[in-house]
């Protein structure tokens, strides 16, 4: 299975799942197009891929995230804060558990990638539709789709980059801005969401300049 196309194709998907979610005002059609995208690239794994430790923590983070979205309305925001918490918590013991069992793969980490996308997106959808949080944070929900199908429009996706040093601290600041609204006020979510933006457009600008530089060296 060519990974690389299951990510553009992903991407496209979220893309018009997006597009329809704004239309019809209503989340369902993340999810669906997420586990559409998911279901078709385990069924082309390898079963010691579906059946690894790791991959099962981010499929259930999956589940975990989805099936919070889907029932927010009818959770306390404490609640719905504890289960995102939750699934946002498990990022670490994939990783972990990968490692130790030597259950790291190509597929397993991509897999784990767009899961942390999902989340931001449906999270960014959510605090706009109930949180009365400014439209714009959709651009962050959606940074990681544009960027991918940027880098794939311009034929870098192939190049060789230094990891993004700041990266994973960036991201970790960004789930936790895009819980605040859960347990804080606006006069304190606001500002957080405002800087975790604006450092996550820095973190992804970095990695394109590593991109354009590789491009110009090749």
């Amino acid at each position: 299975m060519d990974l690389k196309k299951w990510l553009i194709y992903n991407a496209l998907g979220m893309t018009f799942a997006l597009i329809l979610a704004l239309a019809t005002d209503t989340i369902l059609w993340l999810p669906t197009i997420a586990f559409g995208a998911f279901t078709y690239l385990f069924y082309h794994s390898k079963p010691a891929t579906r059946n690894s430790y790791a991959n099962q923590i981010t499929a259930f983070r999956f589940l975990l995230s989805t099936i919070t979205a889907l029932s927010v309305g009818s959770l306390s925001s404490h609640f719905a804060f504890f289960l995102f918490g939750t699934a946002i918590a498990l990022d670490g013991l994939d990783g972990y558990l990968a490692r130790k069992y030597n259950q790291a793969t190509e597929l397993g980490g991509l897999f784990d990638m767009t899961t942390d996308a999902y989340l931001v997106l449906i999270l960014s959808f959510l605090l706009v539709k109930n949180h009365e949080v400014p439209y714009w944070i959709l651009s962050i929900g959606y940074l990681h789709y544009g960027y991918t199908l940027l880098i794939h429009s311009l034929d870098w996706q192939d190049l060789i980059i230094p990891k993004n040093p700041i990266g994973k601290y960036v991201a970790a600041f960004l789930f936790i801005s895009l819980l605040s609204p859960f347990i804080l006020t606006t006069t304190f979510h606001l500002p957080i969401l405002y800087l975790s933006s604006s450092l996550t457009l820095g973190s992804f600008m970095l990695s394109f300049w590593y991109k354009y530089k590789a491009s110009v060296i090749s």
